[in-house]
C-alpha cells in the first residue's frame, strides 16, 4: 500500500506560479486550486496511492519562535506580494474542495508546530502500514526519506520517498544532492543554517567545510570534539563560541513527528463539489468524468 502525503501550501504556491494567468471573470485567481486538483489526480494514479492526505500550516507562532525569535521573520518581499496574496485567497477554497473530494486534511494544533511537522507526524503514522510518498518542494522534508526496513520494534517499515522537483527522491538522491544521508540533514542545517527559515547556523562554516567536519558523525559529536580542542583553526573556535546557537539550530531543523494535529474529516459530496468548481469557473474540472475522479481522490 502507498500513501501520498501532500504539503498543501507548498503545492498551492507551485501551481499558482505555473497558472498565474487563471482567474474568474471577477478577477479571483484560481490557478493554484485548479493546478493542485489536476496534479493530485495525476500523482495518485502515478504512485497507485491507496490514500491521499494534505497537511497545512498551523495557526500562529509556535515553539520554534520561542527558542529563536528571528525564526521565519523575513523582510517583506514586494516582488512576491501578488503571488502570496493569490495563494492566501485560494487556500480556503482549496481546503473546501479537498474536503468535498474526500481528502483528509491535517494541521498542527494552534501554537504546536508547522506544516512540515504535520507531514512528519502523518509519515510516522503510515510508515508501519506501507510506503509513503511525501510531495513537496521543501528540502527540510528530506530528513523523512528512508528505505524500507526492520526497526527495533521488529515491525516492518515501508519506504519513505520525497516527490520533489518532478522526481522521486530516495536516500541515494538525498545524499547526491545534499552530501549527507536523510537522518543527518538536520545536523548539516545546524551548521549551515537555513536562509528561507531565517536562522544562521555556525558563523564561518560553509557547505564544503561543514561536510568535511561532520564526516560520518553527528553535530553534537563535532561540538564535543571542538570543545576538546580536536577541531583546529577558525572552525574549531567558532564551534566552541557558538555551541548553544548550533544546538538551537539543530532543534529548529528537526521535524516534530509527535506534534498534536487537528483533522478536517472528508465529506464526499459531488453535487456541492460541482457547484463550487463552477462558482470558481473551473469548468473543465466539473465534467462527469473529472468529478468521478475527484470523488475518488481521498481513496481509503
Amino acid at each position: 500500500m502507498t500513501v501520498l502525503l501532500v504539503d498543501g501550501r507548498n503545492a498551492l504556491f507551485r501551481h499558482q506560479h505555473a497558472g498565474k494567468g487563471l482567474s474568474t471573470a471577477a478577477g479571483m485567481p484560481t490557478g493554484a486550486v485548479y493546478g493542485m486538483l489536476l496534479a493530485l489526480c495525476a500523482r495518485r494514479a502515478e504512485q497507485r496511492a491507496h490514500t491521499v492526505e494534505v497537511c497545512w500550516e498551523g495557526v500562529g507562532e509556535h515553539w520554534r519562535h520561542q527558542i529563536f525569535p528571528g525564526y521565519k521573520r523575513r523582510r517583506p518581499d514586494h516582488s512576491r506580494s501578488q503571488l502570496v496574496d493569490a495563494v492566501r485567497r485560494q487556500e480556503p477554497w482549496a481546503q473546501e474542495l479537498l474536503t468535498l473530494c474526500g481528502v483528509r486534511q491535517y494541521r498542527p494544533e494552534d501554537g504546536a508546530g508547522e506544516g512540515d511537522d504535520a507531514l512528519a507526524a502523518r509519515t510516522r503514522h503510515w510508515r508501519g502500514m506501507g510506503d509513503v510518498v511525501v510531495e513537496s518542494g521543501d528540502a527540510d522534508l528530506c530528513q523523512l526519506v528512508s528505505a524500507s526496513g526492520l526497526p527495533p520494534t521488529r515491525q516492518v517499515w515501508g519506504a519513505v520517498s520525497l516527490w520533489k522537483d518532478g522526481h522521486l527522491w530516495g536516500p541515494a538522491e538525498v545524499i547526491r544532492s545534499l552530501g549527507v544521508e536523510p537522518a543527518r540533514v538536520p545536523d548539516l542545517k545546524a551548521l549551515l543554517g537555513d536562509p528561507s527559515d531565517c536562522y544562521p547556523g555556525c558563523p564561518g562554516i560553509g557547505p564544503g567545510k561543514a561536510l568535511g567536519l561532520l564526516g560520518e558523525g553527528r553535530v553534537w559529536e563535532l561540538l564535543d570534539r571542538a570543545a576538546a580542542g580536536e577541531v583546529p583553526g577558525k572552525p574549531g573556535r567558532s564551534l566552541v563560541e557558538h555551541r548553544d546557537l548550533v544546538l538551537t539550530c539543530l532543534r529548529l531543523a528537526r521535524l516534530d513527528a509527535k506534534v498534536s494535529l487537528v483533522e478536517t474529516p472528508p465529506e464526499v459530496d459531488l453535487r456541492s463539489l460541482e457547484e463550487l468548481l463552477l462558482r470558481l469557473e473551473c469548468r473543465s474540472l466539473a465534467t462527469p468524468h473529472r468529478l468521478e475522479a475527484l470523488g475518488r481522490l481521498g481513496g481509503g
